[in-house]
This record gives C-alpha cells, structure tokens and sequence, in this order.
C-alpha cells in the first residue's frame, strides 16, 4: 500500500499496540489487529497492507453496526485537524469506489459511497 502510515502512526490513532499474528514476520507482511474503544462503541480494524486488505468492525455493546472487508486498497492515510481524527482508505482509480473515511476521534463515524462516471 502507498501510502502506508508508519507504525507508530497507527498506534497513535488506535492509542494501542496492535495483536500481530506472527511476530517473525516484517510488520508490513504481518495481519495487524487494532482495538479502540469510545463512547459510541468500539471499532476493530485488521489489516494485512501486503496484500492490500483490511476489515473495519463498528460494535456498540453486543450489536454489530458495520462490518466491511475491504480488498485493492491503494493505500491509507491519517488526518488529524480541529481535534477530531480520521482514517482514510484509498482505493485503487477506475473501480468506481470512492475513499472511506472512518473517524476514530472523538467518536466514531463513517463515511462511504460510489462514484458515477
């Protein structure tokens, strides 16, 4: 993925270290897995950047209010303006997806569509 944030990016955004599935395998190659909790839920995010895949995962309490698995990610960036915080997800041109944006601070919330050529 390009862009990719650094590590310690990620870990700033999600506020924890991530659970890796293998530690002898290189970050980047690595299935990452990132919980973060607030007051409207909690939000797991998964990705493996090497092969371009992610999973986002909204829950509050019990219930499940989105769960996407995201395949032909181009790359992810981090925003951070006016104290709130956001994920980009960037796919790849000529798929008519659009980005999705998933605010992480100061509660959650997300933002998707398609676009018409």
């Amino acid at each position: 993925m390009n862009p990719f944030p650094k590590e310690h990016e990620l870990i700033d955004v999600f506020e924890s270290e991530p659970k890796i599935k293998d530690n002898e395998t290189p970050f980047y190659y690595n299935h990452l897995e990132y919980l973060l909790t607030r007051d409207n839920g909690s939000l797991q995010c998964e990705l493996e950047p090497g092969i371009h895949w992610a999973r986002v995962i909204w829950k509050q309490k019990d219930e499940t209010l989105v769960d996407l698995e995201l395949e032909s990610i181009k790359g992810i960036e981090i925003e951070k303006r006016n104290g709130k915080e956001f994920i980009h997800f960037i796919f790849y041109e000529g798929n008519g997806i659009k980005n999705l944006i998933v605010r992480t601070k100061p509660n959650f919330s997300i933002s998707w569509g398609t676009l018409r050529e």
